[in-house]
């Protein structure tokens, strides 16, 4: 099964490289990857263990692994390799320095160590395919038309797991048992987290001057929302219904009646799925074993806090004196996991192009002179702070590489269009691409 698809996806990509170019083929191919079929390729090294981690136990090939290595091809000046953040470099030095001595060098760290530089090559790409994109004629267009398809596909997806047609996961709420999608993905969870990354990718494209985009951008926004709520994932519910009110409310030049519909189609999208969100709040308010696995990751920070103890490796390591992990769960927050695992010197080290991302768009909503990147940036953090506080989904698999990826392809875009003008919606003629809008604009 695994050589079909690969086969299937080696002639699509043949046939859009020689139909949309190499960069529109490659940020397909990328999303694609990341989004929808996030698969091993080829198990290269068994694990040692069974495991349960950020990465794979052994080491593999994956899909998104290999998409993000094929868009080294990318030509000067927009390679990634130049693109490669100086911090993210000093990381993985110093965890090879770490190898040989600090850390044992298991075949799961290794796993570890190659999905952190997976990551930061993610960031790389990102930053280079926006780059790129933007000098292609209607980029925005072409964005919106990509991340709305990947949305509809995992509708699709969606609909063929209600329709019975699909495995679906359940969980059961008092007397009710809750059929919760995951899409092409392998938990609903899962799904909700690449579903809220994709849509803080589109939302800049719902400031654009083509009409067609912004519509096109919408209904993928819209789309990904309700899948949320059938995913019936409270934290990624909460943080989607946050990204969609601050996008409303700190977005520059819209006027009040702008603002409240986008609220109200935000109400109205979600009001299907409040009274069973709530419903599972009061049957488990505090997330299963949540709180038993708090106290075993505060007290592994607190013993190694400076260098952690390897990527990959938190189950291995703090089973041994924890008897709740070795349940095979990870703690459920990917921040502390992060730190348990790298210490705080690598955190900041991988983190800093993202906090200095954040930093740089809050600096320039304070200036008035944002970009709808910026403004989507910082609508995203207190969604990524609730998804990240409540899970450790954000640090695994591909969900780590599109975090990278999502906010490295904004970051590109920080300096362009400001969104001190007027909005897009209310400008006569400004629906025809390279057309700048006249200033004339309709009453209401």
């Amino acid at each position: 099964m695994t050589e079909l698809i690969a086969a299937a996806l080696l002639i699509v990509g043949l046939t859009l490289l020689g139909t949309l170019g190499l960069t529109r083929t490659l940020f397909i191919g990328v999303l694609l990857a990341m989004a929808v079929l996030p698969r091993v390729i080829i198990e290269v090294i068994p694990p040692e263990w069974e495991h349960s981690g950020i990465a794979d136990g052994g080491i593999v090939v994956t899909t998104y692994g290999l998409a993000l290595v094929l868009c080294l091809l990318l030509p000067s000046p927009n390679n990634p390799l130049s693109r490669f953040q100086l911090p993210h470099i000093a990381a993985l030095v110093l965890m090879l320095v770490l190898f040989l001595g600090e850390w044992v060098p298991t075949v799961e760290r290794w796993s570890g160590f190659l999905h952190i530089a997976l990551a930061c090559l993610a960031w790389a790409v990102g930053s280079a395919l926006s780059t790129a994109l933007s000098s292609l004629d209607r980029h925005e267009r072409v964005l919106a038309i990509v991340v709305t398809a990947i949305i509809l596909i995992q509708a699709a997806a969606a609909a063929l797991q209600l329709a019975g047609l699909r495995d679906v996961g359940s969980v059961l709420t008092g007397a009710i048992d809750l059929t919760r999608i995951n899409g092409t993905l392998g938990h609903p969870g899962t799904l909700g987290k690449v579903l809220f990354l994709l849509v803080v990718l589109l939302l800049p494209a719902t400031r654009s001057r083509d009409l067609l985009t912004r519509r096109i951008s919408w209904v993928g926004i819209v789309t990904a929302i309700v899948l949320i709520g059938l995913s019936f994932g409270r934290a990624n519910f909460a943080a989607i219904a946050v990204l969609i009110g601050l996008w409303a409310l700190l977005s520059p030049g819209r006027r009040v009646a702008r603002r409240v519909g986008i609220l109200a189609l935000l109400a109205l999208a979600a009001l299907p799925f409040i009274g069973l969100l709530l419903l599972r709040f009061e049957v488990d308010p505090s997330g299963g074993r949540r709180p038993l696995l708090l106290q075993a990751a505060l007290n592994q920070i607190a013993a190694t806090p400076v260098f952690g103890i390897g990527p990959n490796s938190y189950v291995s390591t703090v089973s041994q004196v924890d008897p709740y992990t070795t349940l095979g769960l990870p703690v459920h927050n990917s921040f502390l996991l992060a730190l348990a695992e790298l210490g705080i010197v690598g955190v900041i080290l991988v983190l800093f192009p993202l906090l200095a991302l954040i930093l740089r768009s809050a600096s320039a909503l304070l200036r008035r002179d944002s970009t709808p990147a910026a403004v989507a940036v910082v609508a995203a953090v207190p969604g990524i702070v609730i998804i990240g506080v409540t899970g450790w989904g954000l640090l695994a698999d591909s969900g780590f590489m599109l975090v990278m990826f999502v906010f490295a392809f904004l970051s590109a875009r920080i300096v362009r269009t400001p969104l001190d003008a007027p909005d897009p919606d209310l400008a006569v003629g400004s629906h025809v691409p390279g057309v700048p809008a006249r200033k004339v604009f309709a009453r209401g």
